[in-house]
């Protein structure tokens, strides 16, 4: 059975990107100014389009700089692949959430996603920098904390396991159409490599977050308190706790799930 996206997410996919870009490390698509343009005209096309039997091309793969001294591999999709993926992310986007920790709560903070909004996906309020705040109101609404644990993951995005990642999207939307065109878009990127997201773009930080999940989750039911940013981990210990008892923990579950 063919399976298409719906104009809703279509369309939501197209604001995103039309408001705030395809990438966040090349210079946007030229084409973002036309779907702008013609957005009914290209919806009704894509809407119509069948995921099961479409295959998406590659995508550019350019190594830029990450700090001074450091580097990392990062891609561009084309103009309609990066709509198609977008979509299919919108689609399953609340599924990925549910998998996640409450948004209530510091322990996954960033790029939580938000359905009831025009453009942007993500619930406002969750930048880095809003992190940052909401790490310093913590300490100071506990005198149990005594030290806070540094640490990320070392090029998280290349890393991610894409067999595992496949396992988390059939568990998140089982038998889904859009989970299935994610997978098949991932491979097509990655070609003969068994791991790594493409790196830049909004849809892979949901997925990226999708990820983590059980990582978050396996912290919370091991009762230590920590907070996290994407791949920055922030981690609270009280009087008494082993900074590297936690941080073996946390390389343990790194391991074992991602």
């Amino acid at each position: 059975m063919a399976f298409k996206l719906s104009a809703s997410v279509l369309e939501k996919a197209i604001k995103h990107l039309c408001k705030y870009g395809d990438t966040d490390v090349f210079p946007h698509l030229p084409e973002l100014a036309f779907f702008r343009d013609e957005s009914i005209a290209i919806v009704t096309e894509l809407k119509e389009l069948d995921l099961d039997s479409y295959n998406p091309g590659g995508a550019f793969e350019a190594l830029a700089p990450k700090s001074r001294f450091g580097f990392r591999i990062t891609h561009q999709l084309s103009a309609v692949d990066t709509v198609l993926l977008l979509a299919a992310v919108i689609e399953i986007g609340s599924l990925i959430e549910a998998r996640r920790p409450d948004a209530k709560g510091l322990e996954a903070f960033s790029y939580r996603f938000d359905s009831t909004t025009d453009e942007s996906l993500f619930l406002p309020n969750r930048t880095f920098k809003d992190w940052l705040h909401a790490q310093q109101s913590r300490i100071q609404g506990s005198l149990k904390i005594k030290q806070v644990v540094l640490t990320d993951i070392s090029d998280f995005y290349a890393r991610i396991n894409f067999p595992r990642l496949e396992n988390l999207l059939d568990e998140a939307a089982p038998a889904n159409g859009a989970a299935k065109y994610i997978k098949k878009v991932i491979k097509v990127i990655r070609a003969k490599q068994s791991f790594g997201l493409p790196v830049g773009g909004t849809a892979a930080r949901l997925l990226a977050e999708l990820a983590l999940s059980d990582t978050d989750k396996a912290l919370i039911d091991h009762g230590i308190v920590a907070t996290r940013f994407v791949d920055d981990f922030r981690i609270f210990l009280s009087a008494g706790d082993n900074p590297y008892d936690v941080l073996s923990f946390l390389a343990q579950q790194l391991s074992i799930n991602e």
